[in-house]
């Protein structure tokens, strides 16, 4: 269970909007001693590629909107 909320401990502080990550033990926990002291693997994650047809689908709908209104959430990044 620890190798993995340290995980999502490293996943928190690497993520889109980096964010401090705290972990606390408890002291019977956190006294005892290490056994297997392989590091964790650090997973690299991409973003999501939409599908081309899913993209020429939204553009059409967009292109063919009367009044089209775009609602960007967090992790939207502008095309350059």
């Amino acid at each position: 269970m620890i190798p993995e909320i340290v995980a999502k401990a490293f996943k928190v502080a690497e993520s889109e909007k980096p964010e401090c990550s705290f972990i606390k033990f408890p002291e019977n926990l956190a006294e005892m001693e290490v056994t297997d002291k392989a590091p964790l693997r650090v997973l690299r994650h991409t973003a999501p590629v939409p599908p081309e047809e899913k993209i020429s689908q939204a553009a059409k709908l967009i292109n063919e909107a009367k009044h089209p209104i775009i609602m960007a959430g967090n992790g939207t990044m502008p095309l350059s």
